[in-house]
């Protein structure tokens, strides 16, 4: 059955309206399809009207022989793609609205044609609030779609910056392969997303996982276009190694590059020692002491400032505590 009128009162969410327009009428409006095999519910949910839904799900209580059966099928039901209510909500990032077809009996846990599941939706549109609703009611965090994907691959993929915060936070496994051989750091290459490269770096992905062509995160940063990305991914080399640029590697406690510096500083003692000693051969003694001072008091100045510098500390405001309310 279709009636476009209430079709059109929906779309404009005319609530008034449409309580006028049913008043005389007792027909299930779990019937009702429109275009890709839409329901009411699909339509509301695609455009967030949750005071609709909370109305035509109590309307349709009232009519006579609706079991709680029917309610939550008619909640659970899907459209051409495969996609329910709830799949239309969590891409919409409505947390209301997917909290209140969850009471209704929806089920978190049922997929698209394409294999997504509410989770993946939530980590490919951004809404880091919804990936933790859905995994605190039990939703996995690594589920797969038809090709493999995870919502980690997903979040890579589109440069959800904030999800994959989330998801990464969560412990999700940072390495797993789609059916295609890629990792969540393949697709955020082929994304050109260095933000989201950079993260995963930090977070310890592993860049010499090769797909299936037998390409690492390295190579495939060859045939990328984007310059920040293959800086990243190029070989560590000797201002990593002494701690003036940090590594894009999960953190480490390390005493080599403290060794360097002290090493770095003796040598410069050492060569200003023999520096001045020249001085005192053949030159003015009190040359070779100026010039010792002077050295000696821009080294020291020198560790000084660096040991006593911030190196990027962030700092806690006390009472503040990160919840789904305020992500």
């Amino acid at each position: 059955m279709t009636d476009y009128f209430l079709y059109q009162l929906t779309i404009e969410n005319k609530l008034e309206e449409i309580q006028e327009y049913l008043k005389p009428k007792t027909v299930s409006l779990r019937l009702t399809k429109f275009s890709l095999g839409q329901n009411l519910l699909h339509i509301c949910s695609l455009n967030s009207h949750a005071a609709l839904i909370d109305f035509f799900l109590r309307y349709e209580k009232t009519l006579p022989g609706v079991t709680r059966n029917d309610i939550v099928n008619w909640v659970n039901s899907t459209c051409d793609e495969g996609f329910t209510p709830l799949h239309y909500a969590v891409s919409k990032g409505n947390l209301e609205l997917v909290r209140m077809l969850t009471l209704a009996g929806a089920d978190v846990s049922m997929k698209t044609n394409m294999g997504l599941s509410a989770m993946h939706l939530a980590a490919q549109a951004d809404h880091p609030g919804l990936i933790a609703y859905l995994a605190e009611i039990g939703l996995p965090l690594s589920g797969t779609d038809s090709k493999g994907g995870t919502p980690l691959h997903w979040a890579a993929y589109t440069g959800s910056y904030y999800a994959i915060t989330v998801l990464l936070g969560l412990q999700v496994p940072k390495n797993k392969k789609d059916h295609e051989g890629n990792t969540a750091l393949h697709l955020a290459i082929l994304g050109s997303h260095p933000r989201i490269v950079r993260i995963l770096l930090l977070k310890g992905s592993d860049k010499t996982i090769k797909d299936n062509l037998e390409r690492d995160a390295c190579e495939l940063s060859k045939e990328c276009t984007n310059q920040e990305i293959q800086e990243m991914l190029k070989p560590t080399g000797i201002k990593e190694a002494l701690g003036c640029k940090p590594k894009l590697e999960p953190y480490e406690k390390s005493y080599s590059p403290m060794f360097i510096f002290l090493s770095v500083v003796i040598a410069v003692f050492v060569l200003n020692v023999i520096f001045c000693i020249q001085c005192i051969l053949y030159l003015d003694d009190r040359i070779s002491g100026y010039a010792f001072v002077g050295t000696s008091g821009v080294v020291l100045l020198c560790v000084l400032v660096l040991s006593n510098s911030n190196p990027g500390y962030i700092e806690h405001i006390k009472g503040v505590r990160l919840s789904v309310s305020n992500i």
